[in-house]
C-alpha cells in the first residue's frame, strides 16, 4: 500500500516537473517577444478554470461515491458472496474510489481549461443590437453565450453519467444483498445471479437521474430551440415554418415532460414502483416521436408543401438577411454598368491598367525563380506574392532556406542548428517584365540583393523567421560561424545581432532547453557562450498561433520590403459557426471578418497586431479579445503609412464572400426559392487542366474612378452557362481599403465568360495549330491564368502562354493571347497583341519561336514594335486555310505512319505561317 502511494507521488512529481519546465520555456519565449501579459492572462484563465472545474468535478464525484459507500456499509449484513469481504480490506476500495475520482477530475479540468477561450469571451462579451426574428435573442447571445452553454451541457451530462456508474459499482461492492447467487433446481452447482438493489441505491440513483432530466429540460428550452436556427433545409438554412410553429412548441412540451419525469423518477424510487419509472421513457418517447417526427411531417405535407413559397417566404428572407450580414455582403455596393465593345480609346484612356496587366502566372514564375535565382540547392522560393510599389505591380518571392535540400551527409546537428540559420533576400520582377527570351526581367535579384528601384532596396536581407517549411529551433550568436550566403568558391559568414531569442548560455538554461526540446546535445556542445541565444517558434503560423491561437490565419502571407527591411504581412480572421440563420461554408464557419492585420519582422521576429475595425463599425469578437488582452491589438490608424500602402484585401475572406455571393446576391425570397438567378465561379484552363478561376489581384481603374488602384477581382457566370453575368471587386489602396463593389450586368446582353474565351482560343485555327505543334516539338505548352480586365465599359481578356523544354525546367513566356468581344489574337508581346487586336493582324504562330534554351538573357524591354499587318486580307485568309490544310494532312500522315509525308506537310505549313507572320 505504501509503495503504491510512493509510486503515485513520484509519477505526479515527474509530471508536474515536465509541465513546469515547458511552462517556464513558454514564459521565456513570451518575454523575448515582449508579450508576457498575453502569457500571464492565458495562464490565469486556464488555471482558474482548471481549479474551478477540476475541484467541482472532484468534490461531486467524491461526495456521491463516498456517500454511496457509507450508506451501503450501513446496510451490510454478513460476508459477501461475489466479491472480497470489504470489512477485511476497506482502505483498498476507498483508495481506488479516490484515485479514480482524482484522475477523472483532472481529465474534466483539462478539458475545461482547453476551452478557456469560450469562457473568456463569455465574460467579456460585447453587446449587439441585432436580434434573431424567432426567439428574439441578441446575436451576441449566439456568439458568446450559446457555445458556453453547449460545452457546459456536454460537460455536466458526462459527469453525471460517470457519477451514476460509480455509484452503482460502489453499492454493488458494499451491499451484500445487491448481487447474490441462488441455487437453481435440485442439481448441485447450478446457480443464478439475483439482483436486489438496496433502497439507498434506488434513492441515490433516482436523484442523479432526476437531476439529469432537469438539465435535459433546460437544454430543450435553451439549446434545442436555438439549434433550430442552424437547421439545414432543402431550399434554405435556419428555422422554417414547421420549426417555428411545431418544433418550438414540441420543445416547450418536452421541457415540461422533463420536469414531470424528474418528479416521477423520484416517486418511483420512494414508492419502489415500477409504474412511475416506466412512465418516464413512455412520456419522453411519445412526445419526442409525435412532436418532433409525426406532427411536423403532417404539417409539412398537408399545410406547407401545397403553398410552400408563401409559407416559407418570411423565413427565407431571414436566411438571406442574416447570411448577407454574417459575410458582410450587405456592405457591398452593387452597380449595373452599361457595357460596350472594346475600342482603342478604351486602351488609351486606361494606360495605368494596361501597363500593369500581369503577364506572369505565379506557378511557372515560381519555377523560373527557382531555376534562375535559387543559386544553390538549399534555397527555396515557397511562394510568389503580388504587391505594388510606386503604382507598379511587382511579383516578389522570398529566398528561404530549406536544409532538407542539403546533401544527406551535410544534415548534421551543427549545420541544422548553428550554421544554416536563415534565408537571404527577395527576388522580384514587374508583373509585365519579360526579356526577349521570355524570362523574367528582374528588377530585384542576386545575393546580396541588387536593384535600381529605391523602393525595393534591401539593407537587412536575412530571413530568420520563415513562412512554411520545418519549424527548426536555432542557436545564434554562438562561437560557430553562421552561413550567410555563397560567394563563388567560398561562403560569407555572419552572426545574428537581432532582438529575438532566449539566452541559453548558462548551465541551468542549457539543462532546461535540453530537457524541454529533448536534445542532450545542448548540454555537450562547446559552441555556446554567455551571449548565445536560442530561437524557437520561427515559422510564421506557429509564431502567431503561440500568441493568438484564437485567430484564423489566411493561407497566403506575403513578403513586403519597407525601409530596407523585410516583413511578413499576414491577414487574420475572427470566425464563428454560431451566427443565427446564416448558411455556413463547407468548413462550418458562418461568420467571418478580417479583423486583424499582423506584421512580423523577418529578422527580429517581432509581431505587431492591428485591428481593422473602427468605433463606427466595431467587430464584436475582436472587441472581446481586446478586452481579454489589453494592449495586444493596436488600431489600424497607428500602422505606419508605408505599411498601409502594402495592405491587401485578403484572399480567404474574398473567397468566402464570392462563394456565398453565388446564391445570396438574390435578395428577393421568390427568386431565391425558385433558384432563378444562381451564379457560379467560372472555369479556366491552367496548364493542361481545367480548374476553378481563382481570385486575382490587378491594378485597374474602376468604372467611375479617376485613378487606377490595386483590387482583388472575381468574375461570375450563371450556373450551367459560361457567359459572364457579374464581377466582384475588393479595393486595397488606403483611401478605399476594405470597400467591395459588385458589378452586375444586364441579362439581355452577352458578355463572354472565361470558359467561352478559352473555347474561342481553342477554335482559332492558327492558335490551335501552333499549340499542337509546340507540344510536339520537344516542348510543353503551359497556359497561364486567364485574366478578365475591365477597361472602361468593356473587357479585355489576357492569357499568357509559356513554353517549357521537355529536358528543361524553365518556363519561358513566349506569347500573349488577347481577346475582346469580337477578336482573338496571339502575339509575342502585349503591345503587339493590342495592336493586332484592333488591326486584324494574324496570330504569331509557332514559326520562329526562340528555342527554349533555359539560359537567361540580357534584360530587354517588355514590349516590341508591333508586327505589320498583311497587305491583303484575302491573301491572309488563303494562307491561313493553306496552313490549316497542311496541318490536317500532317496529322493524317502521322496516324498512317508516313513520316516523310508528315515532315513534308509540316515544312509546307511552316512556310505558310512564316508568310503570314511577315505579311509577304
Amino acid at each position: 500500500m505504501r509503495w503504491l502511494l510512493v509510486l503515485v507521488l513520484v509519477a505526479l512529481l515527474f509530471l508536474f516537473l515536465g509541465t513546469d519546465a515547458h511552462l517556464y520555456v513558454d514564459y521565456l519565449w513570451f518575454q523575448s517577444e515582449r508579450v508576457t501579459t498575453v502569457f500571464a492572462t492565458t495562464l490565469r484563465y486556464r488555471a482558474v478554470i482548471y481549479v474551478l472545474f477540476g475541484g467541482a468535478a472532484l468534490a461531486w464525484l467524491l461526495l456521491n461515491w463516498l456517500a454511496a459507500r457509507s450508506l451501503a456499509r450501513r446496510q451490510s449484513r454478513g460476508p459477501r458472496t461475489l466479491v472480497v469481504d470489504q470489512r477485511r480490506h476497506p482502505p483498498i476500495v476507498t483508495l481506488a474510489l479516490v484515485v479514480v475520482a482524482v484522475v477523472l477530475s483532472l481529465v474534466f479540468a483539462s478539458g475545461a481549461s482547453g476551452a478557456w477561450q469560450l469562457f473568456a469571451l463569455f465574460i467579456h462579451q460585447q453587446p449587439i443590437t441585432q436580434t434573431d426574428p424567432i426567439l428574439h435573442r441578441s446575436v451576441a447571445w449566439y456568439l458568446f453565450t450559446y457555445p458556453v452553454l453547449q460545452y457546459l451541457y456536454g460537460w455536466v451530462v458526462t459527469l453525471l453519467f460517470l457519477t451514476l456508474v460509480g455509484v452503482v459499482i460502489t453499492y454493488a461492492l458494499y451491499s451484500p444483498q445487491f448481487v447474490q447467487l441462488e441455487p437453481v433446481g435440485a442439481m448441485p452447482g447450478q446457480m443464478r445471479v439475483s439482483l436486489s438493489p438496496p433502497r439507498q441505491m434506488l434513492l441515490h440513483g433516482a436523484g442523479l437521474i432526476a437531476l439529469f432530466l432537469l438539465i435535459q429540460g433546460a437544454a430543450y428550452h435553451w439549446l434545442s430551440t436555438a439549434g433550430l436556427l442552424f437547421a439545414a433545409h432543402k431550399t434554405f438554412f435556419g428555422a422554417d415554418f414547421v420549426d417555428t410553429h411545431v418544433h418550438l412548441a414540441a420543445y416547450d412540451v418536452l421541457t415540461a415532460v422533463m420536469v414531470f419525469s424528474a418528479v416521477a423518477i423520484v416517486l418511483a424510487a420512494v414508492r419502489e414502483s415500477a409504474g412511475w419509472a416506466l412512465a418516464v421513457p413512455i412520456a419522453w418517447l411519445s412526445v419526442a416521436i409525435l412532436g418532433l417526427g409525426v406532427i411536423p411531417a403532417l404539417v409539412q405535407a398537408v399545410y406547407v408543401a401545397p403553398s410552400e413559397l408563401s409559407r416559407e417566404a418570411p423565413y427565407i428572407a431571414n436566411n438571406i438577411r442574416f447570411t448577407r450580414s454574417a459575410f458582410a455582403l450587405d456592405q457591398i455596393t452593387v452597380q449595373h454598368p452599361k457595357l460596350s465593345p472594346l475600342t482603342e480609346q478604351d486602351v488609351t484612356n486606361n494606360q495605368a491598367t494596361i501597363q500593369n496587366i500581369r503577364l506572369w502566372d505565379w506557378r511557372p514564375l515560381q519555377e523560373t525563380f527557382q531555376q534562375l535565382q535559387g543559386l544553390r540547392p538549399y534555397y527555396l522560393f515557397r511562394d510568389v506574392g503580388i504587391d505594388r510599389y510606386n503604382g507598379q505591380q511587382e511579383m516578389l518571392a522570398a529566398r528561404q532556406l530549406d536544409i532538407s535540400r542539403l546533401p544527406q551527409a551535410a544534415q548534421n546537428w551543427q549545420n541544422r542548428h548553428l550554421v544554416y540559420t536563415h534565408g537571404f533576400g527577395v527576388v522580384g520582377t514587374p508583373a509585365q517584365g519579360v526579356t526577349q527570351q521570355g524570362t523574367p526581367e528582374f528588377n530585384l535579384h542576386d545575393i546580396p540583393p541588387v536593384t535600381n528601384n529605391p523602393s525595393l532596396r534591401i539593407t537587412q536581407p536575412r530571413i530568420y523567421f520563415t513562412s512554411g517549411g520545418a519549424n527548426r529551433w536555432l542557436l545564434v550568436d554562438t562561437k560557430a560561424q553562421e552561413f550567410d550566403y555563397p560567394t563563388g568558391s567560398e561562403n560569407a559568414s555572419t552572426h545574428y545581432t537581432g532582438m529575438a531569442g532566449i539566452a541559453v548560455g548558462s548551465l541551468p538554461r542549457r539543462l532546461l532547453f535540453a530537457y524541454a526540446l529533448g536534445d542532450p546535445n545542448l548540454l555537450y556542445t562547446s559552441y555556446l557562450d554567455a551571449s548565445s541565444k536560442i530561437l524557437i517558434h520561427r515559422e510564421l503560423s506557429d509564431l502567431i498561433h503561440q500568441i493568438a491561437p484564437f485567430l484564423k490565419l489566411d493561407h497566403d502571407p506575403y513578403i513586403v520590403i519597407s525601409g530596407g527591411h523585410l516583413y511578413w504581412f499576414q491577414d487574420a480572421y475572427t470566425e464563428s459557426s454560431t451566427y443565427p440563420y446564416s448558411t455556413p461554408l463547407n468548413s462550418g464557419v458562418n461568420y467571418i471578418r478580417n479583423s486583424v492585420k499582423i506584421i512580423v519582422d523577418a529578422y527580429n521576429g517581432t509581431v505587431t497586431f492591428y485591428r481593422t475595425d473602427s468605433p463606427a463599425h466595431p467587430e464584436p469578437l475582436i472587441q472581446a479579445y481586446s478586452k481579454i488582452f489589453p494592449g495586444l491589438f493596436h488600431p489600424l490608424s497607428q500602422m505606419p503609412a508605408d505599411f498601409r500602402a502594402h495592405l491587401r484585401y485578403p484572399e480567404d475572406l474574398f473567397d468566402a464572400q464570392a462563394q456565398t455571393m453565388q446564391l445570396y446576391h438574390m435578395t428577393d425570397p421568390t427568386v431565391f426559392y425558385n433558384r432563378e438567378d444562381v451564379w457560379s465561379l467560372p472555369v479556366e484552363q491552367v496548364g493542361g487542366t481545367r480548374s476553378q478561376l481563382q481570385p486575382y489581384y490587378v491594378e485597374i481603374r474602376l468604372p467611375g474612378e479617376q485613378q487606377a488602384e490595386f483590387v482583388l477581382i472575381e468574375p461570375f457566370v450563371p450556373r450551367g452557362k459560361d457567359n459572364m453575368i457579374a464581377w466582384l471587386a475588393a479595393r486595397s489602396d488606403p483611401a478605399h481599403y476594405g470597400q467591395a463593389l459588385l458589378y452586375e450586368f444586364s441579362k439581355d446582353s452577352l458578355i463572354y465568360g472565361p470558359q467561352q474565351v478559352e473555347a474561342r482560343i481553342d477554335q482559332d485555327p492558327m492558335i490551335s495549330s501552333s499549340l499542337t505543334l509546340w507540344n510536339q516539338q520537344g516542348s510543353r505548352v503551359i497556359r497561364g491564368n486567364l485574366l478578365v480586365i475591365p477597361l472602361g465599359k468593356a473587357f479585355l481578356y489576357v492569357e499568357p502562354l509559356f513554353l517549357q523544354a521537355s529536358q528543361g525546367r524553365i518556363p519561358e513566356l513566349k506569347r500573349v493571347i488577347l481577346a475582346d468581344s469580337n477578336n482573338v489574337t496571339m502575339q509575342r508581346t502585349l503591345k503587339e497583341a493590342l495592336s493586332a487586336l484592333f488591326s486584324g493582324a494574324p496570330p504569331a504562330g509557332a514559326s520562329n519561336v526562340p528555342n527554349t534554351s533555359n539560359q537567361p538573357a540580357p534584360a530587354a524591354a517588355a514590349t516590341a514594335t508591333p508586327v505589320a499587318a498583311p497587305s491583303a486580307n484575302a491573301t491572309m485568309q488563303q494562307l491561313a486555310r493553306d496552313a490549316l490544310q497542311h496541318y490536317g494532312q500532317a496529322q493524317q500522315d502521322l496516324k498512317n505512319g508516313d513520316w516523310a509525308g508528315y515532315g513534308k506537310e509540316l515544312a509546307a505549313m511552316q512556310r505558310d505561317l512564316e508568310r503570314l507572320a511577315t505579311g509577304r
